[in-house]
């Protein structure tokens, strides 16, 4: 609107009306002798923020799992990603030997991992963090059977684990995103590395595990509310 008192100057009005922005998908899976079902929940403005909220809930095998992951894409206003993950995974595995079964483990593990990216540009990513892991009622989950088998073929007990890591991550690329779908190729490393902390423990385990992921997606243009995605990992 032409402002009343000055003929020269426009008054501009602008109506914001904040959006819906809660995704729900459910899980279902089924692999190695575990079946899980579940729901993810994405919320992609938290707060009116624009942060981002994930929760993960799932039955593995009857027990609860879940994850909580929280991202602030412009920590202070600046190019800086923080990231903070918590995730509590009560399983059992099956461990198998040219497609035979060999033994049994089960596992509760409480996982706590906050982690920052610099953005230098659009397609590098650098940053560090910290991964704090504990575990608890190791092959609690078996009954006499398997642990029979796990004694049979000399299968030994998961290491218990109550300790914090260094992480160094990478991540290259690029992903467009389109409201629900998204385009783009990204390769993302992640190290961590406890860096001889527990060299003179006799309860830790000094290691250092590399991670790297190749991820990607493609809108067909026949349908741009879709995507085909691929996904590649290397441990």
């Amino acid at each position: 609107t032409i402002d009343s008192q000055n003929k020269d100057v426009v008054n501009l009005n602008f109506k914001v009306e904040e959006k819906w922005t809660i995704l729900a998908s459910p899980i279902a899976d089924s692999s190695g002798g575990s079946s899980s079902y579940g729901l993810f929940l994405l919320d992609t403005n938290f707060l009116g923020r624009l942060y981002n909220l994930g929760f993960t809930f799932k039955m593995i095998n009857n027990k609860p799992n879940a994850a909580v992951k929280f991202e602030n894409q412009h920590t202070f206003d600046l190019p800086l990603i923080t990231q903070v993950t918590v995730e509590h995974e009560d399983q059992k595995k099956i461990l198998y030997s040219q497609e035979k079964e060999i033994g049994f483990y089960s596992i509760k593990m409480l996982t706590v991992n906050p982690f920052f990216l610099w953005k230098f540009n659009d397609y590098v990513q650098l940053g560090s963090g910290l991964l704090f892991q504990k575990t608890e009622d190791i092959n609690d989950q078996l009954n006499q059977g398997e642990q029979a088998k796990n004694a049979q073929n000399n299968i030994q007990s998961p290491h218990s684990i109550n300790s914090v890591a260094y992480q160094m991550l990478g991540r290259f690329g690029l992903m467009n995103y389109h409201g629900l779908t998204q385009d783009g190729i990204t390769l993302t490393s992640i190290t961590n590395t406890t860096a001889g902390m527990y060299a003179n423990s006799n309860n830790e385990e000094d290691y250092t595990s590399t991670e790297n992921t190749l991820l990607a997606f493609y809108r067909p243009p026949f349908d741009k509310d879709s995507n085909l995605a691929f996904r590649l990992s290397q441990k």
